[in-house]
């Protein structure tokens, strides 16, 4: 269990451990630590060979960044390899999978 954040902004911190800042993002520690290789999360303050730290204003700036819920029920890597399992063809604009085979190469033009 962690020591919750101060919400006084006299006592609130600069830097944030991995813990504090999953925190912060209202995820599990785990979580946030999928979350370091995506394009939109600050990254980490080095202190030492294992000391990481992140910094609380460039976490508060990356919020606005994350990504929002799309229309997609599923991630899209998920849909493909089920389309391709399947012999289906993914339906573009809609996030789903057709109903159509894939169509074989014909010799005509």
């Amino acid at each position: 269990m962690t020591k919750p954040v101060p919400s006084s902004s006299a006592m609130r911190p600069g830097l944030l451990n991995d813990d504090h800042a999953a925190d912060f993002l209202a995820v599990s520690t785990r979580r946030f630590h999928e979350l370091r290789d995506e394009d939109w999360m600050p990254k980490p303050i080095v202190l030492g060979p294992r000391l990481l730290r992140w910094s609380l204003a460039e976490l508060e700036a990356a919020i606005p960044n994350m990504p929002r819920q799309c229309d997609r029920t599923e991630p899209l890597h998920l849909l493909k390899a089920r389309a391709a399992r399947s012999g289906q063809t993914l339906v573009k604009g809609n996030g789903g999978v057709g109903n159509s085979p894939n169509p074989a190469p014909s010799g005509e033009l």
